[in-house]
């Protein structure tokens, strides 16, 4: 079992690369926001996915190479599962995700993404693998009404109703998202995290492209500028590849706790950026809930959880 001293500083290398991480993660949603005109968005997240693939095809064969074991060697461990979540995690979660985005604001997108540890932990608690607090239970209440804040802030924005339908399906996204991770945790312990996502890439190209091919020939290939193709690999090879290695090794170098504490970083930058690089509008119901989700979230980690009863 890894231990941790909390009160050790961070080495600077793990600092560094966790905001690299959170900078990725949040200039992504406005980096495909800014994509979508160019391309449907199905089609934009196949091309995005065969990215992420090829990068984690890398870093895959890498890691089986410095450890001595064959390509698929931790696959057999436990196939069944590894299929069922990686599936769910990146042909189900990537397609909501892609429809979400396509139909709000970028900073809502990521504001909505940020109550995912809310729905873990829900889920989680449900599941009898957690056993919260009253005090944690009265933050995921307070990071609730946050979300309801976002989705309503849609009517404030004259881009029609679509706002609040992208809103809503950004709530599916997020607790896709909070599912696909309650199911991987198992798996890690005797998994790699980039051999698993690796796994679930692989996994969910065909059915990705099987959903994105009506959708295709509608694209005019030959006028995506390379400004789009550049947008498409930062996004895979970055967002979804080299940035889950790098968060991974700090939760083992630093704990998961401290980690977490940099992905509150996330929708801050994405709204900033937002705002400064397409133009959206910031609306209040924006700040309030984004306020209110991140304080509710705070509240859940200082709280802690139950001791287990015999």
């Amino acid at each position: 079992m890894n231990t941790y001293d909390e009160t050790r500083r961070f080495p600077w290398p793990v600092e560094v690369s966790l905001l690299f991480c959170v900078v990725i993660w949040g200039t992504n949603f406005v980096i495909l926001k800014a994509a979508i005109p160019s391309m449907n968005a199905q089609a934009l997240n196949l091309m995005r996915m065969l990215a992420a693939l090829a990068a984690l095809t890398a870093l895959h064969t890498l890691h089986v190479r410095s450890e001595g074991q064959g390509f698929f060697e931790t696959f057999r461990l436990s196939p069944g599962r590894i299929i069922a979540t990686g599936l769910f995690g990146f042909t189900f979660y990537q397609t909501v995700f892609i429809v979400g985005l396509d139909n709000t604001l970028a900073g809502s997108a990521a504001l909505i993404m940020a109550s995912a540890p809310i729905w873990t932990a829900i889920l989680a608690a449900m599941m009898g693998l957690d056993r919260l607090k009253p005090v944690a239970w009265g933050g995921l209440f307070v990071s609730l009404l946050g979300v309801g804040f976002i989705i309503i802030s849609g009517q404030q924005v004259d881009l029609g109703t679509d706002v609040i339908f992208g809103n809503l399906v950004m709530v599916l996204a997020a607790m896709s998202w909070a599912g696909y991770t309650t199911l991987n945790r198992p798996l890690l312990r005797n998994v790699p995290a980039a051999s698993l996502t690796f796994y679930g890439i692989f996994l969910s190209i065909i059915p990705l492209a099987a959903i994105s091919w009506p959708y295709l020939g509608d694209v005019a290939w030959a006028e995506v500028s390379a400004l789009v193709w550049g947008a498409i690999a930062f996004s895979g090879a970055f967002s979804t590849g080299l940035t889950v290695v790098l968060w991974n090794d700090a939760v083992r170098q630093i704990g998961p706790s401290r980690t977490a504490m940099y992905s509150y970083l996330v929708p801050v930058i994405a709204l900033f950026t937002s705002v400064t690089f397409l133009g959206e509008q910031m609306v209040l119901g924006q700040v309030v809930g984004g306020v209110l989700v991140i304080a509710g979230l705070l509240t859940v980690r200082k709280a802690g959880r139950k001791k287990p009863t015999r």
